[in-house]
């Protein structure tokens, strides 16, 4: 079904029902600004499938060894800076995979809403 690329997940959204769910960043995490998560599941078997929206902000990552995901970036901009490594900026229409034991920044630029695909491998 094709939706205006610039509705918001939500109640009116046939795609993503309902509020979603809301979290935070870990404080620990927290790198700058007030990072906050909303996470709206589609199926969790065999992978996890959904979509994600995140505010500005920054925060630490760390993957175990198990856990890959893939994303398509449907608006807003991010930063991935993988430990010892260089930043990469990603924006809208970008398809970006977090590779099994990650650890890095997350910088979420501007207002960030993702379709993603998890798997534990």
């Amino acid at each position: 079904m094709d939706k205006p690329a610039d509705a918001a997940p939500g109640a009116s959204d046939p795609v993503t029902p309902g509020s979603g769910i809301v979290s935070l960043p870990a404080p620990e995490r927290v790198v700058e600004g007030d990072p906050v998560f909303t996470t709206w599941e589609i199926s969790e078997i065999p992978a996890a499938t959904g979509f994600w929206s995140g505010t500005p902000g920054a925060h630490r990552m760390a993957r175990d060894r198990r856990t890959w995901e893939q994303f398509l970036l449907l608006e807003g901009e991010i930063e991935l800076t993988p430990e010892g490594g260089a930043t990469v900026r990603h924006g809208a229409g970008a398809v970006v995979t977090i590779p099994a034991g990650f650890t890095g920044i997350w910088r979420t630029l501007s207002p960030v809403r993702k379709y993603d695909v998890t798997l534990a491998l």
